[in-house]
């Protein structure tokens, strides 16, 4: 599945830049001023992030099932260069696929690297 399926066309016309493309992994950058708009979409799709920078508030997961659910992704995230603090992370269920998707923001405050694995 690829990132333009998950977040529609015109979040993929903000792209600055398209790093990798394959049908199982995809590393673009995109603009810090867009960001809100992806995770907006990526929210919708795939659930709340499970690690980020901002408070979200998990109503339906038990404490130990989101530990175990983190424990899992950022297992699968370490393949791709891991999570780290001001990272933000998503993993679920999307039309069938497992998802993956990592958002690294760049120390410029300008760009932001997203990164998108099927599992």
């Amino acid at each position: 599945m690829k990132l333009e399926t998950l977040v529609g066309k015109e979040l993929c016309n903000s792209i600055v830049e398209s790093r990798t493309d394959t049908d199982s992994y995809e590393e673009v950058v995109v603009l810090s001023k867009d960001i809100a708009a992806w995770n907006k979409s990526l929210t919708e799709k795939l659930g709340p992030p499970l690690i980020s920078t901002e408070d979200i508030e998990i109503v339906s997961a038990s404490e130990d099932v989101l530990s175990s659910k983190i424990g899992v992704a950022l297992e699968f995230a370490d393949s791709f260069g891991g999570i780290g603090e001001g990272q933000t992370l998503y993993h679920g269920i999307y039309d069938s696929a497992v998802i993956l998707i990592m958002i690294w923001p760049w120390q410029n405050n300008i760009n932001v690297t997203v990164k998108k694995a099927i599992l």
